[in-house]
């Protein structure tokens, strides 16, 4: 275990023990990795910093953002009396080109707050990678982000020169670094130290220093600019004269505006949590940085660093939580390309083996239309869903189960043979193709994806049934061996809804799960460690199921697991260990979608016929006076935004919305640490004592845990007592907890 002392009282938490950080750009497939130290790693090379008179090298694994959500990265060292305040960005060479080379831009604020005069001492170097490659991602030659790894990098050469004109940084001829000129510092001493070919010959060895030496007053402040090219930049190159006049202050007054645009555009939350809703716009610009451009194509990789590729599977998620926030253009582009992955044969397939991609693309697909009623788009994916129809019908023809056939996808529940979860995956897929085709009046095809989905679901079922009874009713990852890793079979409820979340075959899984439960989190192969992500599915299904309490533990300990600036991970973390992810870096673009589609769904969400608000709510965002709900949520019967304001007696509901097919019910959570004494519609009240049966649809219809609000009834009066004070269920108590356990467990 690390030491607890990692965890300094006062100061952003971070789980991660060695937490990176990725620099990117919307459409550019570039990034630049902010390493657990505080360095910035491209596969060109790797940019240190030392601070003090000794040099020390700089480590600080604690970073914020700038306003706790836009991608300018902050830091602080503290050395002989002096504060060393770093900010970090990156950006494209020219605005106006998404995909030209990116630019990082930092910037060192030197403090003295001490009342004597102090001396600062700042140096810069550049090395290859450090020594063994720990917590950096791997560089491939190979430039293929589609289906493979996308990385720009340059093997490392021992024979590198190292020169310096001015106040630039060469190698080999080519643009490096520009840092603070001379003459722009009248007093400052600045030193260069090149190192010529053959003085350097490891890829940890620094080179190519420079060391700036500056007195400060008390309460003085120096500043120091430097700007790395992702891409280092030929001498020759007629972008060099531009790169020369960029400026600090200006890229990064640009970027805060770009990246706001872009927060601001889609669904807003209101919570009085800054955590959760941080995370939440924080997420969101993650998965911006990980879409790329390519070729014409818009290719949603899951980050910038371990994950730069694509997947249907996470890609399927992302376009999900595009579309459920607000940002069904960028989902549409998305989407282009998974029309790329079906094989002639009609099946989807990113990965080989990896069949679950036949239905995620189909729900990706039927989920778009059901978000935005796009017709044209539906006309336009309609044929590809057509032909993979075809295949599965032709697959389960020649299945001796008649399901989805037996594989080999070598990830996820890493067993070979009939695969769950790509059967709920299927039949999902097989559910939108019919959404489709009655969407475009192709009523034959309709009737003929119906009946393909009822034999399809009966002979699952069968196989299923059989199966459970070896299992004592849990629903194993696979059908016809034992073993495996839970993935795909918890997603029987959400987003698959095949079975009805109360079903025995539902309980008994959850409850299965929860047992495998670590530090809060679903734990990975064979329980040995936490997996970040695959949580939410699991606490999904608690949400459909009304476990307010479940909900609520989870959506903490995710968070307890994030970084200061959070990013979530995959797997690869020990229980109650070193917290250390290792090659698994974050920020993880899958775990960002599922957050936000969490998030999303905890305060709206369909279900049926039915509109959801605050399916589950914590005790730390019910205060009085202080308005909770969204604004511009997407939902499958148009937009809407609403809050709800708590008071001494209760709480007003209030709503507006652009139903094109209103739901048939709107239907308030009552939260689960109070007591529900009755509404007060037009007013009208209705009391949970005579009006708890059923009710004509215009009128409330009441129980102890929900109302069901006519569409037209804005707004309504809630009446509640609360029955506790639970604070223990915050954020904060969660972090609190968490290190007091770890701290415990550290001494032993």
């Amino acid at each position: 275990m690390v030491t607890p002392e990692i965890d300094v009282p006062g100061k952003p938490f971070s789980y991660i023990a060695h937490p990176t950080d990725q620099m990117g750009w919307l459409f550019n497939h570039c990034g630049t990795e902010i390493t657990p130290e505080g360095y910035l790693y491209t596969g060109y090379g790797e940019l240190l910093f030392f601070v003090g008179q000794n040099q020390s090298p700089v480590k600080q694994r604690l970073r914020t953002l700038y306003k706790d959500y836009l991608p300018i990265y902050q830091y602080e060292v503290e050395e002989d009396g002096l504060v060393y305040a770093f900010q970090m960005f990156a950006s494209p060479a020219n605005e106006n080109e998404p995909t030209s080379n990116l630019i990082n831009f930092i910037r060192v604020r030197v403090t003295n707050p001490g009342e004597a005069t102090g001396r600062g001492y700042f140096g810069v170097a550049l090395r290859y990678s450090n020594e063994d490659g720990r917590h950096r991602y791997k560089r491939s030659s190979r430039n293929r982000t589609i289906g493979a790894y996308w990385h720009d990098s340059e093997p490392f050469n021992p024979n590198w020169a190292y020169t310096f004109e001015g106040n630039e940084l060469y190698r080999d001829g080519h643009l490096m670094l520009i840092f603070p000129d001379a003459r722009q510092h009248p007093g400052w001493q600045i030193r260069t130290r090149p190192v010529q070919s053959g003085e350097a010959p490891r890829p940890e060895q620094p080179a190519g220093a420079v060391y700036f030496d500056f007195e400060l007053e008390a309460g003085d402040t120096q500043t120091l600019d430097f700007i790395m090219p992702y891409r280092p930049v030929a001498k020759t190159s007629p972008d060099l004269p531009k790169l020369r006049t960029l400026r600090f202050e200006a890229r990064m007054q640009a970027a805060v505006a770009f990246w706001e645009r872009q927060v601001s555009r889609g669904m807003q939350i209101h919570l009085p949590e800054s955590k959760v809703v941080n995370a939440f716009k924080t997420n969101l610009i993650y998965d911006l940085m990980a879409l790329d451009e390519v070729d014409g194509h818009a290719v949603q990789t899951v980050n910038l660093l371990h994950y730069h590729a694509f997947w249907l599977r996470d890609a399927s998620f992302i376009v999900r939580m595009y579309n459920l926030t607000g940002y069904s253009d960028l989902a549409e582009k998305c989407l282009a390309f998974f029309l790329r992955w079906q094989q002639p044969d009609g099946n989807f397939v990113s990965q080989g083996g990896q069949f679950d991609g036949w239905g995620q693309t189909l729900w990706a697909f039927g989920q778009h239309y059901e978000l935005t009623r796009d017709r044209k788009f539906a006309r336009r994916v309609y044929p590809a869903v057509k032909k993979a129809v075809d295949w599965l019908k032709k697959a389960r023809r020649e299945d001796e189960f008649r399901i989805m056939p037996k594989t080999r996808p070598g990830d996820n529940e890493l067993i070979n043979g009939h695969v769950t979860g790509h059967n709920f995956w299927a039949l999902l897929g097989l559910r939108k193709a019919i959404v489709l085709a009655e969407a475009l009046d192709e009523s034959g095809d309709a009737r003929t994806f119906q009946e393909e989905y009822e034999a399809f679901y009966r002979d699952f079922m069968q196989r299923l049934d059989e199966v459970i009874q070896m299992t004592g009713g849990y629903i194993p990852p696979g059908l016809d061996q034992f073993g495996g890793q839970d993935w795909g079979n918890l997603l029987s409820v959400y987003p698959c809804q095949v079975l009805s979340p109360w079903d025995a075959r539902v309980s008994a899984t959850q409850a299965m799960a929860r047992q495998k439960f670590r530090e809060g989190l679903m734990t990975y192969d064979d329980q040995k460690f936490l997996h970040d992500y695959i949580t939410t599915n699991i606490t999904q299904t608690s949400l459909v199921r009304g476990e307010q309490r479940e909900v609520l533990q989870d959506l903490y300990s995710i968070l307890v697991h994030t970084t200061s600036t959070h990013g979530g991970f995959e797997f690869s973390v020990t229980p109650w260990a070193d917290r250390d992810f290792r090659h698994n870096l974050t920020p993880h673009g899958w775990f960002a979608a599922k957050y936000r589609n969490l998030i999303r769904n905890i305060l709206v969400r369909e279900d049926g016929g039915d509109l959801h608000l605050f399916s589950a709510m914590s005790p730390a965002w019910l205060k009085n006076g202080v308005a909770i709900g969204a604004e511009k949520a997407p939902t499958e019967f148009g937009p809407i935004s609403f809050k709800l304001i708590p008071d001494d007696s209760g709480a007003v509901l209030k709503w507006q919305a652009e139903f094109h097919r209103p739901p048939q019910a709107i239907v308030m959570h009552v939260p689960w640490f109070v007591v529900l004494a009755g509404v007060e519609v037009g007013g009208r009240r209705f009391t949970v004592a005579e009006h708890g049966g059923l009710h004509r649809p215009e009128l409330p219809k009441l129980s102890t845990d929900r109302v069901a609000l006519s569409p037209d009834s804005s707004p309504v009066r809630l009446f509640w007592q609360r029955n506790s004070e639970p604070d223990e269920y915050s954020y904060d108590f969660f972090v609190e907890k968490f290190k007091m356990e770890y701290a415990r467990k550290a001494a032993q």
